[in-house]
């Protein structure tokens, strides 16, 4: 039995031995902050021994333990470099098409791809056939057409340089201020979806739903839907009436964050595909609305708008008409 032991503790002694032989020495802090972990150790002390009630001391022994603590911990952190590809994060990238590219703060760059954190100062651009999709901080959908080039300042402020972004803020914070700067002047929505373009010397607001205020030097105006904001170089402005749908807006629609349908209704996936496709949704009876609230989909739909509505009614009894800026809806 004592011969056992004996074993045991042999194993127990040379299972110590590598482990201790494999632990790397610890780096020892430099003289100045030995110094001041001491002379907070020392303050500490002299106020325990004064104490007299040995609960009293045990509770000033545990307090001192604790400044120990915090003094070594404040110490790392102020050597601690920022870890490597720290953002501030404003959005992330919902869908990318094509090879789209960043300059960040960071050192990590390369195409944009699903998921990836935009942080404040990065620079975004697309080229020729290519777009994105970004959620922003706040909530809302913020899209870019091809040869665009934006800038992220803050949480408030988006910079266009050029080319086209769109935006919908039916998920955005109700307190939410994003601004869209550029060259003429300053974009603010007040709940809406519209699309600002900057080409040369000139900016556009198109307005599909709600109204945005556009604000420049010598000039405060605003557009509601169906309206568009011109003003060029000069600083001449106009406004004018446009469709909520049609070819200018479909690279909006192309770009736009794939439908998480499971367990949502056939009634919500048409709510949206004319919500993107800037188009009033009609049932053609009560029959047939009522199918679609009822009938539940799977899956999730990551395709055009306009295409998912063609191959989602051609598997249930419901079928689709599209005419002019109207979706109607009825039974097969």
């Amino acid at each position: 039995m004592k011969g056992t032991e004996n074993e045991h503790s042999e194993q127990e002694r040379d299972l110590l031995e590598e482990l201790f032989r494999n632990v790397s020495s610890r780096e020892r802090p430099s003289r100045e902050e030995e110094q001041a972990v001491r002379a907070s150790l020392h303050a500490q002390w002299l106020k325990m021994t004064r104490r007299r009630r040995i609960r009293r001391l045990a509770f000033a022994l545990a307090s001192a333990a604790s400044v120990v603590l915090a003094v070594v911990v404040g110490l790392n952190l102020l050597q601690a470099p920022k870890p490597a590809g720290f953002v501030i994060e404003l959005a992330r990238v919902e869908k990318a098409v094509g090879r789209v590219e960043s300059t960040p703060v960071t050192a990590d760059a390369g195409p944009l791809t699903t998921n990836t954190v935009l942080g404040a100062g990065q620079q975004v651009v697309t080229s020729t056939n290519s777009r994105l999709a970004i959620r922003w901080l706040s909530g809302e959908s913020v899209r870019l057409d091809e040869n665009t080039v934006i800038r992220l300042h803050s949480g408030n402020e988006i910079e266009l340089s050029s080319g086209q972004i769109y935006i919908d803020t039916d998920q955005a914070d109700l307190n939410s201020q994003l601004v869209i700067k550029t060259p003429n002047g300053v974009v603010r929505h007040l709940g809406t979806r519209y699309l600002t373009a900057v080409r040369g010397d000139g900016i556009s607001i198109s307005v599909r739903d709600g109204r945005v205020q556009l604000q420049s030097t010598g000039l405060e105006a605003e557009a509601g839907a169906g309206e568009r904001m011109i003003l060029d170089a000069s600083g001449a402005y106009e406004l004018e009436t446009i469709s909520t749908y049609g070819p200018m807006w479909q690279w909006t629609e192309a770009v736009a964050p794939a439908f998480p349908s499971d367990g949502r209704s056939l009634a919500e996936f048409l709510g949206w595909v004319a919500r993107e496709s800037g188009r009033e949704l009609i049932y053609d009876s009560t029959e047939a609305e009522q199918l679609a609230r009822q009938t539940e989909l799977r899956g999730q739909v990551d395709m055009e708008p306009m295409r998912a509505l063609g191959v989602m009614t051609q598997t249930t009894d419901l079928e689709s008409r599209v005419n002019a800026g109207s979706i109607i809806i009825k039974l097969r």
